[in-house]
């Protein structure tokens, strides 16, 4: 992420800006398509940025949390505020793009797949999934629908592929140090809900409820 703020930083703005979207300068013909244009794409990289963080405060045996003197039901308030900035962004993100389409007549451009700059189709797919997942954390579906808000939250690795897809493997790297963390978690905690447990004792409780 360091190499990424101090390379955006050493280059010029017009390149920087020109690599990493399918819009260039020659095609936005006034001057506040073109302030749009590196609003959004600035936009994209702050959103990167808070994904980039995302999942690190929900590995729950990291060393990192331990280290900062972090519970998890503390960490979690990180996650989540990490979360709606980085859908907050990209969905403005997403919007500013279309708003360049369509006032210059190239809503065509949302159906652009190509390998040789940013493919958008796949982008739009990665922000619905986002928006899908973002939409189950509302507080009424996490006390109601519980089972709904864990398992669309699953789609955040079809966001995760999507996005590479969008961006390209580069900004992918910005992702690996939180997923290393999130999958050795998983892993451990997997392995240790193998291991076997010894019952002591039971008790039956009201109605059809053991402990």
């Amino acid at each position: 992420m360091l190499w990424l703020v101090q390379g955006a930083g050493g280059v010029n703005e017009f390149e920087m800006l020109s690599a990493h979207s399918a819009a260039t300068p020659a095609t936005l013909p006034t001057l506040w398509q073109l302030e749009l244009w590196k609003v959004s794409v600035w936009l994209a990289f702050v959103g990167v940025l808070c994904t980039a963080l995302l999942f690190i405060p929900v590995s729950r045996g990291s060393a990192i949390l331990k280290v900062a003197g972090l519970s998890l039901e503390e960490s979690i308030r990180y996650h989540i505020w990490l979360g709606h900035t980085a859908m907050a962004v990209f969905i403005i993100h997403g919007l500013f793009y279309v708003i360049i389409w369509a006032s210059n007549n190239n809503l065509h451009e949302m159906l652009v797949w190509t390998r040789v700059v940013t493919s958008n189709v796949v982008g739009e797919l990665s922000w619905l999934c986002g928006l899908g997942l973002w939409v189950t954390t509302l507080p009424y579906i996490t006390r109601k629908m519980f089972e709904l808000f864990f398992y669309t939250h699953q789609l955040y690795v079809l966001f995760v592929f999507f996005y590479v897809l969008h961006v390209g493997a580069s900004h992918f790297y910005m992702f690996l140090p939180g997923l290393y963390l999130l999958m050795v978690d998983r892993f451990l905690r997997f392995l240790q809900s193998r291991q076997p447990v010894r019952l002591l004792c039971t008790r039956g409780l009201m109605g059809t409820t053991w402990s």
